[in-house]
């Protein structure tokens, strides 16, 4: 479910379910997803746009593992995984008091960032192939191939939309390309540019990111709750990353 296109009254609904009269309109009962999920996993997208409302309830349902639907008078125990995602700096967001402490440390158990489409180009050819089956497969058509033109036209835009404007691109020319390939002049990214910056790889990202890390620490003196804060990483995730590129501080 994604928390940020649902009105509050509407998503707690979802998410807790309700009981028929619970408010104008609830003309039966509703199993909220939390219970409809259960032995299963349930996907909250936009975690971060949660009111504060929300977030509080949603702590307490998870400490007491029992969720209340709307208007019921006995609560029901439910078990699912919860996997959340969020573009917004939840740490920042902690420390602006717009999000709550608790339910991050309740939520962030295993935490993964994921880089922006633009630094890990390498992940385009397979990202488009898919959206292009998917597209394909929703209207029954044969895949267009994509072009090496177009591909590298592709590789060359910084994607501030990630992989949303992806899509967004490549079904446009799915629709109005005229013939059975996919060219460059039937992608619709704007103006070109003068110089197209390089196309980084997976090792290039990693040494830029580890020398990142290390400019931080060093300028915090080894702080890592500072350098969490500064840098818009988690704190677990970012201990990993020190694990993974051999930072340690010097005795």
């Amino acid at each position: 479910i994604n928390c940020a296109a649902l009105p509050e009254a509407l998503l707690e609904s979802e998410l807790f379910g309700h009981v028929r009269g619970a408010f104008t309109g609830a003309d039966r009962d509703k199993q909220g997803l939390l219970q409809a999920a259960a032995g299963g996993t349930l996907f909250l997208d936009e975690l971060g746009e949660l009111s504060p409302s929300t977030q509080a309830k949603l702590l307490r349902v998870l400490q007491e593992r029992e969720v209340r639907p709307l208007g019921a008078e006995k609560s029901v125990p439910f078990d699912v995984r919860l996997v959340a995602a969020t573009h917004r700096d939840l740490e920042r967001a902690m420390s602006e008091g717009k999000f709550r402490e608790d339910l991050y440390y309740r939520m962030a158990v295993v935490t993964a960032a994921l880089p922006p489409l633009r630094d890990r180009p390498e992940d385009l050819p397979l990202l488009c192939e898919k959206i292009l089956e998917r597209l394909a497969r929703d209207t029954k058509k044969p895949p267009p191939t994509l072009g090496q033109d177009a591909l590298r036209r592709l590789s060359a835009h910084p994607f501030p939309g990630n992989v949303r404007e992806l899509e967004n691109v490549l079904t446009r020319a799915f629709v109005l390309a005229p013939g059975a390939k996919i060219r460059a002049e039937d992608l619709d990214l704007g103006p070109r540019r003068a110089a197209a910056p390089r196309a980084r790889s997976r090792r290039d990202f990693e040494t830029d990111e580890r020398e990142r890390i290390l400019a931080a620490l060093r300028a915090a003196r080894w702080n890592v709750s500072v350098v969490s804060r500064t840098l818009g990483i988690p704190r677990n995730t970012l201990y990993r990353k020190l694990a993974r590129y051999g930072l340690e501080r010097a005795v």
